[in-house]
């Protein structure tokens, strides 16, 4: 019951209309109940784990439901001109997790060619600091790999979509819940969110912003581990100042511009900064994701 009252106010179809003109460029699938249920059954099988509903559909039937799926998902990308790809998610959440749960190839490929073109040397002991600078040197691989795991995220064909779908537990346990709800005699409610993609965008400037009453209450960097080098420069005195202005753009885009446009008065919105403060700064340059 509560995944239904989450889908029914906080799924993406209900925010989106009202800020289109801060967030992705996003075309909404619709799933039906026998298309939950072949992603439930196609991901257990392919995972090795029990499922079950499992005997609720043949392989064959699973395997319409997916294609018809899948020619769904073929004409949103189109749609967006998503020749340079783009992000799939539920209208709950995203796959996210088969990233950090299944450390791929292609992840590690991608880590390794980007540590190729990056001086590792400026972080060992030398003549003027004869120790390691172990924290720098974390911060810098901690951004690469949540640079490189979120750039794996980006698909440009409706195979690729349907596979992240069928090997993310999030997504598993979300249409689980979407499908209990029929059982609750409550009506089935799940859509796919294909979303345009922008390369240029940095993780690290990503924020959660919470929001009460229509009033921004916290914010949170979303990817803690990504290193805000920007944010370093100079010292406590420039740091407050940089924190405070960047504070102060987010409150005035999330309470001035995004929550009058928005129904829900309570609400967690993810905002990306497009430059660091005093970087070309522009309140108009952000993003924001309910």
């Amino acid at each position: 019951l509560r995944q239904a009252l989450f889908q029914f106010a906080y799924s993406v179809g209900r925010w989106y209309p009202f800020i289109t003109e801060f967030t992705f460029p996003t075309e909404l699938v619709s799933v039906s109940v026998d298309e939950a249920k072949a992603i439930v059954i196609e991901g257990r099988r392919l995972r090795d784990l029990p499922c079950s509903i499992a005997s609720s559909m043949t392989p064959d039937q699973v395997a319409s439901a997916l294609g018809n799926l899948s020619r769904r998902i073929s004409a949103a990308i189109t749609r967006l001109g998503g020749s340079s790809g783009v992000f799939i998610k539920l209208n709950s959440r995203s796959a996210k997790d088969v990233v950090f749960e299944e450390f791929h190839e292609t992840l590690w490929n991608a880590m390794q060619a980007e540590l190729h073109h990056t001086d590792l040397s400026q972080y060992m002991p030398s003549h003027s600091c004869p120790v390691p600078k172990l924290r720098e040197l974390e911060e810098t691989l901690a951004g690469l790999f949540i640079r490189q795991a979120q750039a794996s995220m980006r698909v440009s064909d409706p195979g690729a979509a349907i596979d992240q779908l069928l090997r993310s537990g999030r997504i598993y346990m979300d249409l689980s819940k979407c499908l209990e709800c029929v059982d609750h005699g409550l009506p089935f409610e799940a859509e796919i969110a294909v979303r345009a993609w922008d390369p240029t965008l940095l993780p690290s400037m990503e924020m959660r912003c919470y929001v009460r009453n229509k009033h921004l209450t916290a914010i949170a960097q979303y990817y803690d581990s990504a290193p805000l080098a920007w944010l370093t420069r100079g010292g406590p005195a420039a740091v407050t100042a940089i924190r405070e202005a960047l504070q102060e753009r987010i409150r005035h885009f999330v309470e001035d511009e995004v929550a009058p446009k928005l129904p829900h008065k309570s609400f967690v919105v993810d905002v990306i900064c497009r430059h660091p403060p005093g970087v070309g700064a522009d309140p108009a340059g952000h993003r924001g994701d309910p």
